[in-house]
């Protein structure tokens, strides 16, 4: 398994994941969880800090950190 961008937008800009806009619902961290994720466009590595949100009772799980000011990359889990 390993984690997918979903998308790199500007804070606040609207992005779904798993049709549920990610800044309209509070982020938990999951402890002791962290993605290793590298930058799309330059391929410089990170390491995320792994989150939970709830929707209708789901969990959905993403990876999320800013690669630059303002500028945040999102990932799921896949099993690619």
């Amino acid at each position: 398994m390993e984690w997918k961008l979903v998308s790199v937008v500007p804070e606040r800009q609207k992005l779904k994941i798993q049709g549920v806009n990610v800044w309209s619902q509070k982020w938990n961290a999951v402890k002791n969880e962290t993605a290793y994720v590298k930058d799309p466009s330059f391929n410089q590595p990170f390491t995320f800090q792994v989150y939970t949100m709830i929707n209708d009772g789901v969990v959905i799980k993403f990876a999320v950190g800013e690669f630059s000011n303002a500028i945040w990359g999102f990932y799921v889990m896949t099993e690619d």
